[in-house]
């Protein structure tokens, strides 16, 4: 963060120069670092949450998400006002002052974590990905922010065409629907995930929705509905609603299932299990408007919901049957391997603890 605070003064001192050749390699320089930025910054912020807020999982991404949400809408109509006071320099002036003073807040108000334990080793990320429930995971958690991601850079044209014709500056409040409906109903569903352990049923009822909304957003051809406003408002209501539900319990279901494998619940699982969902997400909202804009220039925006629908369906299936394997058709999750040769009494019990919660 204090790093890339300084990319944006750099951006600000040098943009004022006459000669714009070098303005192109410096916007350039300026995604490649937020990249970085959004990876070092999301997993060690996530972990951190992790290490201090222990057993409430599903409620620090509701407040990392609403944080989130509220900084992406509060800065687009932010950065549009600065740019009409001082030109396309005076906002990167503000984001790097402002990302210099958190910086600077971070040091001395955050406390530190306790000291790892010398016993405490690195962990393997091949053996996280050895775990079949972490694929199954990661590829829905890859779909569900491709969904997010879809709508991005096709659902303010869809609604400015013919027949909504939607006034532009009512596209911003159409946007707000769905981070308002999962800033409203995310903290329920974190703690229930808590509370209640189910996330695979809670995904799968989740994915389910989010498909219905999509059949809904565009209309789908398939469903001969008009194309009215209202029908797309409460489509849109309904993709906030479930996105927390599809999303927010992954990477609790991660973590029970790294633990049921005989993973330590340590700082290094937590950090890879948080790499790898911050990776499947950020994966997902470059495949969303990539795909998305692909398939409606082929297709048109109510086929391409239609296919985004039918992608959440196939997450449906594959999660149901995956779990009615895992789970034996009720008779309890399926040890691993090194639980039916070796007694683990003390991890046996833990995570059938976490299984009958």
């Amino acid at each position: 963060m204090f790093c890339w605070s300084w990319l944006q003064f750099i951006i600000w001192v040098f943009g004022r120069d006459s000669r714009q050749d070098h303005v192109p390699g410096l916007l350039f320089h300026h995604s490649h670092s937020g990249s970085l930025r959004i990876v070092s910054s999301d997993n060690s912020g996530h972990v951190y949450l992790c290490k201090r807020l222990p057993r409430q999982y599903c409620t620090d991404e509701w407040y990392v998400g609403v944080i989130q949400w509220s900084w992406v809408c509060s800065w687009a109509p932010l950065g549009s006002l600065l740019y009409g006071i001082g030109g396309y320099k005076l906002p990167f002036l503000a984001l790097g002052c402002t990302a210099m003073v958190i910086s600077v807040i971070d040091i001395f108000i955050l406390p530190s974590l306790p000291p790892a334990s010398r016993k405490e080793k690195p962990g393997s990320i091949l053996t996280v990905l050895k775990i079949p429930a972490v694929l199954i995971v990661l590829a829905a958690c890859v779909w569900g922010s491709a969904c997010l991601g879809f709508s991005d850079p096709t659902l303010s044209l869809h609604l400015t065409s013919p027949p909504l014709n939607v006034h532009p500056s009512m596209v911003g409040v159409m946007f707000l629907l769905i981070g308002g409906m999962y800033a409203l109903f995310a903290p329920i569903w974190g703690y229930i995930a808590d509370k209640k352990k189910m996330t695979r049923i809670m995904m799968v009822l989740g994915f389910y929705i989010i498909g219905i909304s999509f059949m809904l957003i565009g209309p789908s051809p398939l469903l001969d509905l008009p194309g009215k406003l209202w029908i797309i408002m409460i489509s849109l209501a309904l993709l906030g609603f479930s996105i927390g539900i599809g999303i927010m319990p992954a990477f609790l279901d991660l973590l029970i299932s790294a633990k049921w494998y005989g993973l330590p619940e340590d700082l290094s699982t937590q950090a890879i299990l948080s790499g790898l969902f911050n990776g499947a997400f950020s994966l997902g909202t470059f495949v969303g408007p990539t795909l998305g804009g692909a398939l409606v220039n082929q297709l048109g925006f109510d086929w391409s919901s239609t296919i985004f629908a039918g992608g959440c369906f196939v997450v449906v299936i594959v999660m149901s049957l995956f779990g009615v394997w895992e789970y034996q058709c009720g008779k309890g999750r399926r040890k691993p391997k090194h639980m039916r040769t070796e007694p683990y009494p003390y991890l046996v019990e833990d995570a059938n603890v976490v299984i009958r919660a």
